[in-house]
This record gives structure tokens, sequence and C-alpha cells, in this order.
């Protein structure tokens, strides 16, 4: 509760600095800029003074800086599979982005349109498969394997009900969210952008299962299968550029995402039974 009070607060506070740097001392981007710097500075030091009164034990002393080699290198091999594996999917969406670009001013704000809201849907279930990245490392290293084997299939479970609940209601309330994040009454904007989330929503919760088992796979270590699942992502998006999307025009944009959601998580559930559910199972397997 306390990180998302100390969210909550700089939040506001760069609201407010936002507004008295640009429109009182008219520093423009520069002011906004600064405030972004200031909230942030004042959440790090609210944190720290936190941590330092109620939960000590997370405060670094002298004997946690020895050189452990081992460690450090486990840490760097995570963090590059990570970062690779994240540059490879925003390289992905540079490149259909690109054929995006073809369609005119009009269906280029409602993709933009539509993706964010569609963000926003979908930040829930994100936020689920981005905390089992924590949760199964550390209980990887506890030899907790059931409650990996839960907290996977339970967040499955909950994302999978959600997507399917939320789309229901996206239905009746996303043409009027495009109306309001746009300011715009063209048809064709808000027609195209609807489109594009009715094709998403039903592929949403294959969207979920893939990111809750890459990053449970993350979280045990075993890297060669959530880098793969990006490299696919990655290729299937050139592959629809360039021979799809000439053809079907924006359809093709709208179907390649979900149709790569499915093959991922195809792919992943597979790589999770296969390869991890066997050590988890198995203790006695774990490499």
């Amino acid at each position: 509760m306390v990180p998302l009070l100390i969210l909550v607060f700089t939040s506001f506070l760069n609201v407010g600095l936002d507004i008295f740097m640009i429109t009182v001392l008219q520093m423009g981007v520069k002011g906004a800029s600064y405030a972004t710097v200031i909230s942030q500075a004042i959440s790090v030091v609210i944190t720290f003074i936190y941590i330092y009164k109620k939960a000590p034990v997370l405060v670094p002393t002298k004997q946690q800086f020895k050189n452990q080699p081992q460690l450090y290198q486990e840490l760097m091999s995570q963090g590059m599979a990570m970062g690779f594996m994240s540059s490879i999917v925003s390289i992905g969406s540079v490149i259909l982005q690109t054929s995006v670009n073809s369609f005119g001013v009009a269906v280029i704000g409602a993709h933009v349109t539509a993706r964010r809201i569609l963000f926003f849907f979908t930040m829930p279930t994100g936020s689920i498969s981005t905390a089992l990245t924590t949760f199964v490392s550390q209980n990887f290293g506890a030899r907790q394997f059931e409650r990996i084997r839960q907290s996977l299939f339970k967040s499955n479970l909950m994302c999978i009900v959600y997507c399917l609940v939320g789309s229901i209601f996206m239905v009746f309330v996303t043409k009027n969210l495009m109306h309001l994040l746009t300011g715009s009454n063209d048809p064709v904007l808000l027609n195209t952008g609807f489109q594009y989330i009715m094709w998403a929503l039903p592929f949403t919760p294959f969207l979920s299962v893939l990111m809750n088992y890459r990053n449970g796979l993350q979280g045990l270590g075993l890297k060669r299968d959530p880098l793969m699942s990006s490299v696919i992502e990655m290729i299937g998006k050139i592959l629809f550029v360039i021979f799809l999307i000439p053809t079907l025009g924006y359809l093709g944009v709208m179907i390649t995402e979900p149709i790569l959601w499915t093959i991922m998580a195809i792919q992943l559930t597979i790589a999770y039974f296969v390869k991890a559910k066997p050590i988890l199972t198995h203790p006695s397997k774990e490499e």
C-alpha cells in the first residue's frame, strides 16, 4: 500500500509542478522535464526514508558489498536477455508502425489512440505478469515449487476472466473513449479505432497467457524460450508488413498482433509444460 500511496502523491505533485512551471513560470517543455525530475527525486527520498525507518533489512550493509563473480554473471545474463527481448519487440512494433503511416492521418490517429486504449485495458494483466518474474524467481530460490505452479495457474485464470469480462464492457465504451481521447467526430477515425480494438479484444487472453509464461520462464532462469517468442513476434511482423498488409490493407494491421499473440502463447505454453513443469514437479531435474 505504501508504494502506491507514494506513487499517487508524487504523480499529483508532478501534475502540480507541470502546471506551475508551464503556466506560471512560462518554462515550456523545460519546465515539464524539471517537474518530472523533481517529483521523481522526491519519490526516491520519501521511499528511502520509509525503508530506513520501517524496513531496515532492505538497507545494504558493508557485508553485502563483496565480490561475487558468479552472481554478477547471472545478473548480467538475465538483464541482457530481458533487454534484448524488449528491444526485439520494440523493433517489430516500429516496423509495423511504418506500414500504418501509409494509410493517412485519420488511420494513424485511430491506430495510435486505439493502441493507447488497449494498453490501459491490458495494464492490470501486464502488472500481474511483471510481478510474476519476481515472485517466481524468489520462490524458485526458496524451492517453493508448488507456489510457482499455483501462481502461474491462478495468474492465467485471473487474467483470462478479466479479459473476457472486460471485453464485454469495452464493446460499449470504446467509441466514447476514442472520442474523448481524440476530440474528433470523424467517423473514419472512430470506426477504425473501434474495429482495431474489436479485433484485439478476443485475443487478449492469449496475450495475457504469453506474458505470464514469458515472465514466469524468465523468473526460472529459462531465457531461451522467452527470447524466441520475441524473435517470432519480430519476424512475424516483418512478414505481415511485406506480404499481408499490402494485400489486406489496414485489416492486415489489425490481425497481425492477434495472430502473433496466439502463436507465441502456444509456443510458451508448450515451453512451460515441456521444460519448466518437470523441474517444478521433480526438483531433482533442476538445471
